[in-house]
């Protein structure tokens, strides 16, 4: 009996699923595919909730010091309060279909993005270890809320790809108050996709390989470069032994790091 896409992703075959379903491309949209992508997209959100609440989690545990760096995140605030991390409700989830609207003169939200914010609205990750020292900018993960993305028009234009992209999140520097670049965005296509390309950051990556790296990272995307291939796991990346004395880094960080990272489902 041949197994559905959906009993291979939870088997075990994530990275191949969803290979085969980024070369789906608009055939995504017919009846026989979209069911089986929305179920296998619904199992990954579960586990993407998963892993950035246990990223949270073990930050705060970590002593870690969350910081807006002069407010970027203007709607990530309760009663003057800042949210680090929460996940949609079924009233903002609603505003999907008003997000969508926005930009359909510019192109299709990817399925993976449109799901994202029925499931996620803020994650904010951005902040330092007050004890440690570090000289890498650590690119935590940070992720523009609903209401930013339906409230403002967060698109620019890419005259090599002459099509426009979402811009979701700033860049390192931007995360840390400092003056950077474009910011990480998504090419939005003519018609919807699974997935898309992710702007200003490495173009061989789509959102949920940018997920997954950051997962990998313990939720550091700085910390990509520091990382070894586990060979225990083929499909996981660790922080390496052979690196924990990196000069411009304390060796607690990578230690955290790789401890998140061990902890992390993949998606």
């Amino acid at each position: 009996m041949i197994e559905t896409l959906l009993e291979r992703y939870v088997n075990g075959a994530e990275m191949q699923v969803w290979s085969e379903i980024i070369k789906l491309e608009d055939k995504i949209n017919d009846s026989n595919h979209k069911e089986d992508v929305l179920k296998v997209i619904g199992v990954m959100m579960e586990r993407i909730k998963y892993n950035l609440g246990l990223i949270h989690q073990e930050l705060l545990n970590h002593d870690y010091q969350f910081s807006d760096y002069e407010q970027l995140n203007h709607y990530g605030y309760e009663e003057g309060i800042p949210i680090n991390y929460r996940v949609s409700t079924l009233e903002m989830s609603k505003k999907v279909d008003i997000m969508t609207k926005n930009f359909e003169s510019f192109g299709k939200l990817p399925l993976i993005v449109a799901e994202w914010y029925k499931n996620i609205d803020i994650v904010d990750f951005r902040g330092y270890f007050p004890a440690l020292r570090s000289s890498v900018l650590l690119d935590p993960l940070f992720v523009h809320p609903l209401e930013a993305i339906v409230n403002t028009s967060i698109l620019d234009y890419d005259n090599l790809e002459e099509s426009y992209y979402l811009c979701f999140s700033p860049d390192q520097y931007g995360k840390e108050g400092i003056s950077g670049g474009g910011g990480y965005g998504l090419y939005l296509k003519e018609n919807v996709v699974a997935d898309s390309l992710v702007v200003n950051f490495s173009n061989e990556l789509t959102l949920v390989d940018y997920l997954r790296k950051a997962f990998k990272c313990g939720g550091f995307l700085g910390l990509n470069s520091l990382i070894i291939k586990n060979k225990n796991k083929p499909n996981y990346f660790v922080v390496g032994s052979d690196i924990k004395k990196h000069e411009l880094i304390d060796n607690k960080i990578i230690e955290i790091a790789e401890f998140i990272a061990s902890k992390t489902l993949m998606i």
